[in-house]
């Protein structure tokens, strides 16, 4: 028995996740997702391992006894500290998805939800980090669960982010390392200096006023490469053309276009002008997909990436389910991140762009964009 923290207030995120520990493990199985977040006909991975951390014990697993319908609740590597029928796992998410749909902003839960809590050994329903997890998950360390051991072995550990809703989370975050560089024609120093006077009223670097500067004078640009050869390098690594195709897409969203900043729509733009002339313009949508993977196993400016994958993926706590999207069921993954990710704005300040600079006789400039969650079904 743990002591917990009775009767305080948490955001509904935090139970969120709570509820998803306790579904889980109810159920045995992971539900996998389709694009309308529905189960998938035929789509459950069944669950064997749920490590999560606690404050006073460190990391703590839940092991998935099927043939007496039980949680073996036990230190990792250590002793087992009690057992739990699965029904009353499921009892419970039951109470706590009811309450979901009924609370708003910070709340508590029934007195029986904190007494099961103390029973299995979960303090609060944020879990406490687990050492080193968040890092080798990419900060999708919410829950580590591991599949039954099958014909195939030891499934991998993987690691889940939990979230209410799809929202507008941040999936990939824009930086002063991330920039991408446009080869400018027809422009000259006089004009580059008066482009990059342009500020706003408290001396910062004005956004809507530069972009109007560019369309005045219709400079022509040509996506060059990242301005951190480690980003230009893992990009290349990916696809050949990937540097190009998410340059063409930022400098879209960001200078030409009005429409959407959906990653699929930018796509479907691009595919239409087929600015790279591929012989089958599905390769666009392809090497989007293939980029959004590389970003979600850890490609990021300035660090080597050797194409290493970590399994897990995103959860999600519906009205009444829990259903994910994972390694496990890449194809789904790859199109679930293609139909809710949008192009989004970057401080110009914090990300450090929106600058011309001159390089020998050439000038270039520097554009840049972060990735968040979208909310639309599509």
């Amino acid at each position: 028995m743990a002591k917990t923290d009775l009767g305080r207030q948490f955001t509904r995120g935090e139970w969120t996740e709570f509820c998803a520990l306790l579904k889980l493990l109810g159920d045995g199985k992971l539900h996998s997702a389709d694009k309308f977040f529905q189960r998938k006909p035929n789509g459950d991975y069944a669950v064997g391992r749920i490590v999560r951390g606690t404050r006073e014990r460190g990391p703590v697993e839940y092991l998935v006894d099927v043939s007496r319908a039980n949680i073996v609740i036990a230190e990792v590597e250590g002793d087992v500290l009690t057992i739990v029928p699965m029904r009353e796992f499921s009892e419970h998410a039951n109470t706590l998805l009811q309450a979901l749909r009924e609370q708003h902003g910070r709340f508590s839960v029934p007195a029986s939800v904190w007494a099961f809590m103390g029973r299995i050994f979960a303090e609060t329903p944020k879990s406490p980090a687990i050492r080193g997890a968040n890092r080798r998950f990419q900060g999708r360390s919410d829950l580590l669960v591991q599949g039954r051991d099958g014909l195939e072995g030891t499934p991998p550990l993987m690691g889940f982010s939990v979230k209410a809703s799809v929202g507008r989370g941040m999936f990939y975050e824009g930086n002063s390392f991330s920039q991408l560089l446009f080869r400018l024609k027809g422009c000259n120093d006089e004009l580059m200096k008066a482009y990059n006077r342009l500020f706003d009223g408290e001396g910062k670097r004005d956004f809507e006023k530069r972009k109007q500067f560019l369309r005045e004078h219709r400079f022509g640009m040509r996506a060059a490469c990242a301005l951190d050869p480690m980003f230009d390098r893992n990009l290349s690594m990916v696809h050949g053309a990937a540097v190009a195709m998410l340059a063409w897409c930022v400098r879209d969203i960001l200078l030409v276009s009005d429409e959407s900043r959906g990653v699929m729509e930018t796509v479907k733009r691009m595919t239409s002008v087929n600015p790279l002339g591929m012989p089958d313009p599905i390769t666009y949508e392809r090497v989007m997909k293939d980029v959004l993977m590389a970003f979600f196993f850890g490609l990021r400016p300035c660090r080597i990436w050797k194409k290493e994958k970590e399994s897990g993926g995103y959860l999600f706590v519906t009205d009444d389910d829990v259903v994910g999207f994972h390694t496990e069921d890449e194809k789904e993954l790859r199109d679930f991140l293609y139909a809710h990710t949008m192009f989004d704005f970057v401080s110009l300040e914090k990300g450090d762009w929106g600058n011309i600079f001159k390089n020998g006789d050439e000038f270039f400039l520097e554009l840049n964009a972060s990735l968040r969650f979208e909310q639309n079904l599509r």
